[in-house]
């Protein structure tokens, strides 16, 4: 795996961080705002969520939100006291929707300090995140080096989106980057080989590969070997910058359900092992 990443970082010069932190609120510690206020008054707190990003948050059969997100609002909103509504959009469509007031937060929004928006508070990281790459079994790629000159696909406004986009000299050795609505989107070019990979969050790509573990392969990922990741971050609770309050009682609460285990035990539900990283900078 290291000799495959070395050539790659060779050939591209790529630019890629691989060390893993936490998103942190930009919040103070007795913050006056009425946020909070707010959303107690109208006792509902209105969470942004993807419509299609398995297993965070999806529809399922019998039409139903759910997925780790999804039920880490839930479990946050009951916390506090107050009910919970969803509206699904895109990352990329997030920020207007809190400039718009449509909602309150978006939940799972990718950070990492290099990356963190000036124009949004966040809460510290509660999911660890790496972005991984998935490919058909029997296509011809096996590791990173192996991008070159390659079609590749990445859900708009998401972190694979964000790491291509940090580094123009691995951008510039892939013969084109395709910008999908969502992974569902992606993974059917995939299928029908329009694209030779696509930049997915690793829990994603889990996901679809034990639906189907003959068909994909995550590159990197043989036997005891670990997937090769581009980058590594956490995923945040985002709220407009201005509203302070809210955003340490929703950091309060995630910190609670943290310390009780709540976060640990949806993270076994939905992914089968422990990928919770909530700790409190309060």
């Amino acid at each position: 795996m290291k000799k495959a990443l070395s050539a790659l970082l060779l050939v591209c010069a790529i630019g890629f961080s691989m060390g893993g932190c936490s998103g942190v609120s930009s919040s103070s510690s007795s913050p006056t705002d009425p946020s909070w206020n707010t959303v107690r008054t109208k006792d509902t707190l209105v969470v942004g969520v993807e419509e299609n990003f398995e297993p965070l948050s999806f529809y399922d059969k019998d039409g139903n939100l759910t997925g780790f997100a999804v039920e880490s609002a839930r479990e946050v909103a009951q916390e506090l006291g107050v009910a919970v509504e969803f509206k699904t959009l895109s990352p990329s469509k997030a920020q207007q929707a809190l400039n718009n007031d449509e909602i309150d937060c978006f939940w799972s929004s990718y950070s990492k300090p290099t990356q963190q928006s000036e124009l949004s508070n966040l809460t510290f990281g509660y999911m660890k995140s790496s972005q991984v790459v998935f490919a058909l079994a029997d296509g011809p790629l096996n590791n990173l080096a192996d991008l070159k000159g390659q079609r590749v696909g990445v859900k708009e406004g998401s972190g694979g989106q964000q790491a291509v986009e940090a580094s123009t000299a691995f951008k510039s050795c892939l013969a084109q980057l395709g910008t999908y609505q969502d992974y569902a989107q992606a993974k059917s070019s995939l299928d029908s080989k329009r694209i030779s990979a696509v930049i997915m969050d690793e829990v994603s790509a889990e996901y679809y590969l034990k639906q189907a573990p003959e068909q994909y392969r995550i590159l990197g990922q043989t036997g005891s070997d670990p997937a090769e990741t581009l980058e590594t971050g956490n995923y945040s609770v985002a709220f407009r910058k201005a509203d302070e309050r809210l955003t340490v009682k929703v950091q309060e609460a995630l910190n609670e359900l943290s310390e009780d285990g709540t976060i640990s035990k949806l993270s076994k539900q939905w992914f089968g092992t422990d990928l919770s990283a909530a700790s409190s900078t309060l």
